[in-house]
């Protein structure tokens, strides 16, 4: 409804006849809906869902490379563009929740990973924060993340 894909793709970009970026965020959503995996593990996961016989050759490292590919431009362009379909379509955003939370990574300490207190207690990782706003229906209006060192109270004013 929303042609999620067709937006992804005007944004990024589509330069040859494999996969698409869209075709790469439907795959990674999907993982995530029935049987999340890491992109390492998401070529495993393909191999036992239903989802390869409408995706071929997906390999962790085309995610890599497709991922490479979006800048946080594009993402503010999609998120912003995405926003807009929804209001068009009708979905009411006169009232909206805000929800955050946060995730340990083992990712090496950078802009965004950054020890916190997160739900898990893993004080000892890093962690990524993020928060959603979504209407009374739990359709998403925006999201973002932010570093993980940041308390939750100090960001909500900026939403």
């Amino acid at each position: 409804e929303i042609g999620l894909r067709e937006v992804i793709d005007t944004i990024v970009g589509h330069h040859d006849n494999g996969l698409s970026p869209g075709d790469y965020t439907l795959i990674f959503i999907m993982n995530r809906l029935s049987d999340p995996r890491s992109k390492n593990r998401i070529g495993e996961w393909m191999k036992n869902d239903f989802a390869s016989t409408l995706y071929h050759n997906v390999t962790a490292q085309g995610f890599w490379n497709m991922m490479d590919r979006f800048s946080d431009d594009d993402m503010k362009r999609i998120k912003d563009l995405i926003r807009e379909k929804l209001i068009t379509l009708g979905y009411d955003h006169s009232r909206l929740f805000v929800d955050g939370s946060n995730f340990y990574t083992y990712m090496e300490e950078n802009a965004i990973a950054k020890r916190g207190h997160n739900k898990k207690h893993r004080y000892d990782l890093n962690q990524v924060s993020y928060y959603i706003t979504a209407n009374y229906d739990y359709i998403p209006f925006y999201g973002d993340s932010y570093p993980g060192n940041v308390p939750d109270v100090s960001t909500f004013h900026m939403i």
